[in-house]
């Protein structure tokens, strides 16, 4: 298994060169929240725990000047660039030179992986894991140990995202039935995976307080919160209907390149049909799909087509009738997709390659420019304006996977850390509300752990954390200390606060950093909370 290190330093500068300085979604805040405390009960990070993911990061920032995000991103940028590096390696074995450079290229100008790639998250390492797999899977032959080196693969991709096991198993299949000769390999490959499950698990319930059952609650908790919103094991029509829908959408949108290429290489073929060409004999660096890496005839069900439609295609079930949480799913699927979508091009004569790569180095050269200068993947002209369903708002348009909605979330971010300069947190209560900035929540708890910060949606006070920690609640009151505030820290003023503005109860404060939040009094109500004062006062070390 070889990596391409020239596509991967490429990717790998690509991904720090606009790398974030903060985390850029609530789940990566709270993964950085994990490096120091970590608890699946208390979502640092949320269940099932990316452990491997936190260790990794762990040891860079040991190892380095760098702080909690920026190591996690290294990581992620890591994954990513391997990722990019070992699809041209793969690519060149199943169809030659420019199968390689042209996968790799898609995959290096992916808007998805550019964004995760340069950010908090574990969905880069799905990509990789992907890859891995399928090389695996693609380089076995009879005897060799790249069964069992699968069946490791697959219990290490699990310590950094659980759902490898289900996304990738059957790559690992693949593998063990190519090299296993007698059921004493397959034995010994189960046990090898086992074994890198063990690796990881153990040390992440020694860690976890609570140990097993902690983390057993916390996971069959998400878990059955999934089976509710996505899955078509919910029963209800409407769900599975609207989680088909949008993974649908996300998909095309981040396959777009790679069938747009995929349409000129089909075209190209049927002109040469059509014109009654023969087909060029592929060169020798082509002739992967027939034969293995021993010379021995290669079946059927290891060639490069069949590989690749097994690397993708499950999966992208398992996301689109099971669970599509976001868009950072679809990279466990972007290596093998590409792939699949461009093998294609072997059978090409050398004009119509010339033709095809032409096709995709702009299709790469757009994908920079929408990543690079654009606010959203599609323009702001085609949303909810063209009869298609990837336009939709609701399905997720403009697909908001750029570096200009990176340095945003870094802007609100670094503004919110202008609340420092004006309260105190001794007496002041910072305050969320939902779907009016409250996706900002984990990074105050992240940037502002020394204040207590509160949660609110539809008219409740669900969370208040400090130091890293929070507890959950369903309360009609939001308490603060004696003598203290509530700082409600939104992105617009919603009708109620108007009211409250116009009678006196609220004031504005205007931060140093350019933001405005907005102070209330106990006794006044807003986001159908009322403030009210508590007999118990906040310590230096945070105990109430």
């Amino acid at each position: 298994m070889k990596v391409s290190l020239g596509f991967a330093f490429v990717a790998f500068v690509a991904y720090q060169a606009v790398r974030t300085r903060y985390p850029v979604e609530w789940d990566g805040a709270q993964l950085v929240m994990g490096l120091d405390r970590f608890d699946v009960t208390r979502d640092t990070p949320h269940s099932p725990g990316y452990w491997l993911y936190l260790l990794a990061g762990r040891t860079v920032r040991a190892a380095t000047p760098l702080d909690g995000t920026a190591s996690l991103t290294l990581v992620s940028s890591l994954a990513a660039a391997a990722a990019v590096g070992l699809t041209h390696s793969l690519g060149r074995t199943m169809g030659g030179r420019l199968l390689g450079v042209l996968a790799a290229s898609l995959m290096l100008t992916s808007p998805f992986l550019w964004f995760y790639g340069s950010s908090v998250g574990t969905y880069s390492l799905d990509a990789l894991a992907c890859a891995v797999l399928l090389s695996l899977a693609w380089h076995a032959r009879p005897g060799s140990a790249h069964g069992v080196a699968a069946a490791v693969a697959l219990g290490l991709a699990a310590g950094f995202r659980l759902t490898s096991l289900l996304l990738f198993a059957p790559l690992a299949v693949i593998a063990m039935a190519r090299s296993a000769r007698s059921l004493r390999v397959w034995v010994q490959g189960a046990a090898a995976g086992a074994g890198a499950i063990v690796i990881w698990f153990v040390p992440m319930l020694i860690e976890q307080p609570g140990g097993l059952r902690a983390w057993r609650s916390a996971s069959d908790a998400l878990l059955g919160g999934s089976v509710e919103q996505t899955s078509i094991l919910s029963g209800a029509a409407e769900v599975v209907t609207r989680n088909i829908t949008q993974g649908a959408a996300y998909a095309l949108t981040a396959f777009l390149p790679a069938i747009v290429a995929a349409l000129v290489i089909a075209g190209r073929r049927l002109s040469e049909r059509r014109r009654g060409e023969a087909v060029t004999a592929r060169p020798a660096l082509d002739a992967g799909d027939e034969t293995s890496p021993d010379g021995e005839p290669r079946p059927w069900w290891t060639g490069g087509p069949v590989l690749a439609a097994t690397g993708a295609l499950p999966a992208l079930a398992f996301l689109l009738f099971i669970h599509f949480g976001k868009a950072g799913y679809l990279l466990a699927v972007l290596p093998a997709g590409v792939l699949l979508l461009l093998l294609p091009v072997r059978s090409l004569q050398m004009r119509s390659r010339r033709v095809v790569a032409v096709v995709v180095a702009l299709v790469c050269l757009v994908s920079v420019q929408r990543f690079l200068m654009a606010p959203g993947l599609v323009p702001a002209t085609l949303v909810d304006a063209a009869p298609l369903f990837i336009t939709s708002s609701v399905n997720g348009a403009p697909y908001p996977f750029t570096r200009q909605a990176m340095a945003a979330s870094d802007r609100l971010t670094r503004e919110q850390a202008g609340l420092r300069d004006r309260f105190d947190p001794s007496t002041d209560v910072l305050v969320w509300g939902w779907l009016n900035g409250g996706e900002r929540y984990r990074h105050g708890m992240l940037t502002l752990p020394e204040f207590t910060a509160s949660f609110v949606r539809d008219s409740v006070h669900l969370h208040t954390a400090r130091a890293y920690r929070w507890e959950t609640g369903h309360d009609a009151e939001l308490e603060v200390p004696p003598g203290g505030r509530a700082v409600f820290v939104l992105d617009h003023v919603p009708p109620d606060l108007e009211a409250l503005l116009d009678a006196g109860l609220a004031s504005p404060v205007h931060l140093s950093t350019g933001a405005t939040v907005w102070v209330v009094e106990p006794g006044v109500t807003l986001l159908g909370v009322e403030v009210v004062e508590g007999e118990t006062s906040v310590d230096a070390d945070g105990a109430r």
